[in-house]
């Protein structure tokens, strides 16, 4: 092929016509002859492989010296040469990405897994239609008789039977969906369409399994039970008959069951009643007697608290009678605490200013600690009791039988008066706010 060029150079000195025709005939082979195998896969689909590769590459010095010896001719005719250059690359079909390739590979592939599918479940109807005539067949036929006769392979092909291990509503939902899947194939095949198919046929495919591997179950339970049973001898009763006998007799024991189940339901509701109607009484019992209880508390109660309320009485009346006898002396020790004034105990020291006029208040003795249990010592009620006798501060003007005190241990010749004057006030503190002459 090489040696061509001489035979070119003579052939282009004919009319420039004959040339150009020439010209595009050698351009023409030249394209083929580097890239014929790959515009072939590229209009089959089919991926470039390293070989085609290795020819290339085998080929490009032989296209680089045609190219060369072109060059004159392109020289003597560029006009020619440019038209019929658009006109081959323009011709050239278009070559598909990978990612293009591997797209249409996965399509494919996934139209022929529906096509596949469509044909699994034509399949699985004639094995359903199949598996129906069979078992109608042996409702009434020898081999169904000798199933019956033997209880064992009776039970189990009875329940093999009823079982349905395809329904035909699961099956119509199969069928739709496969025919669903077929119509959206075909879009995609005519380029209709650009959606994909996998969910669709995922789920399609594994609820074809699940039906298929069930009726294949039962397929081949039935053929075992039916070998099983080729030696036995043919029951008088066919299988259909047995079938509705079995079905009779279990109607049977579920309603007696669901009888027994409602007896003892009753029963068991009565007993319930019964030991809820005596747990009722015990409760009203102990209501009643936690009522009689009560009763009896409220009226110890009341008997404690009229004789708490007697006995107040009584002492109440002898403080009273007391209280009358001591009157002179409690005037003469605390009446320095009775007259009317302005001012009001602040601390055991000290009297504060007071809008309102009338005696000391027993609440402010009482704070001030002249009451306290302890008596003695520099913080005891006696040195504090004193204090506010004897306070410069107090503006009520008394008679009083306590010295002037400005602190300390109480001297011991006051210490009896003090001690009568708070022994008297300890005793008639309320009495003497009940009679006003303390405030409160």
């Amino acid at each position: 092929m090489l040696r061509l060029t001489p035979l070119v150079k003579s052939v282009l000195n004919f009319h420039r016509v004959v040339q150009f025709t020439m010209f595009g005939i050698l351009l023409a082979f030249v394209i083929w002859f580097n890239y014929g195998t790959e515009l072939d896969r590229a209009i089959s689909g089919t991926p470039q492989t390293d070989s085609s590769a290795i020819v290339v590459h085998d080929n490009s010095r032989t296209a680089q010296e045609l190219t060369a010896d072109a060059d004159e001719y392109r020289g003597e005719s560029i006009g020619s040469e440019s038209i019929g250059s658009e006109s081959s690359q323009s011709s050239a079909p278009a070559i598909l990405s990978i990612d293009e390739q591997m797209q249409k590979i996965d399509r494919d592939a996934m139209l022929a897994n529906v096509e596949k599918l469509a044909r699994d479940v034509t399949n699985l109807d004639s094995d359903l239609t199949a598996w129906n005539e069979q078992s109608s067949d042996l409702a009434t036929n020898d081999s169904g008789r000798r199933m019956a006769s033997n209880p064992e392979i009776f039970l189990a092909v009875a329940g093999l039977i009823a079982s349905e291990p395809v329904s035909a509503d699961d099956f119509a939902v199969l069928k739709s969906r496969t025919r669903l899947l077929g119509d959206e194939a075909m879009n995609v095949r005519q380029g209709n369409t650009r959606s994909s198919l996998d969910g669709a046929f995922a789920s399609t495919k594994a609820m074809f399994e699940k039906l298929r591997t069930s009726l294949d179950h039962a397929v081949l339970s039935l053929a075992a039970f039916e070998k099983r049973s080729q030696l036995l001898k043919p029951s008088a009763t066919t299988l259909a008959d047995a079938m509705a006998a079995h079905k009779e007799k279990q109607a049977a024991e579920i309603a007696s069951q669901l009888a027994k189940d409602k007896e003892e339901t009753e029963q068991k509701i009565a007993n319930e009643k019964r030991e809820a109607q005596a747990m009722l009484n015990k409760l009203a019992l102990e209501r009643e007697r936690e009522k009689a209880a009560a009763k009896t508390m409220q009226l110890q109660t009341e008997i404690e608290n009229a004789k708490i309320a007697k006995q107040t009485a009584a002492a109440k009346q002898q403080l009273e009678a007391e209280f009358a006898r001591d009157l002179p002396k409690i005037k003469h020790y605390l009446g320095k605490f009775f007259a009317d004034g302005y001012t009001q105990p602040q601390s055991a020291t000290h009297y504060e200013q007071r809008s309102t006029k009338g005696p000391v208040s027993l609440a402010a003795i009482q704070k001030a600690g002249a009451l306290s249990d302890v008596v003695e010592g520099l913080d005891g009620a006696y040195p504090r009791f004193l204090h506010l006798m004897a306070s410069p501060t107090n503006d009520r003007v008394a008679q009083s039988p306590y010295p002037r005190f400005i602190g300390g241990y109480v001297p011991r010749e006051s210490a009896a008066t003090v001690r009568e004057g708070y022994t008297l006030l300890k005793k008639y503190q309320y009495l003497l706010v009940e009679k006003r002459y303390l405030a409160p």
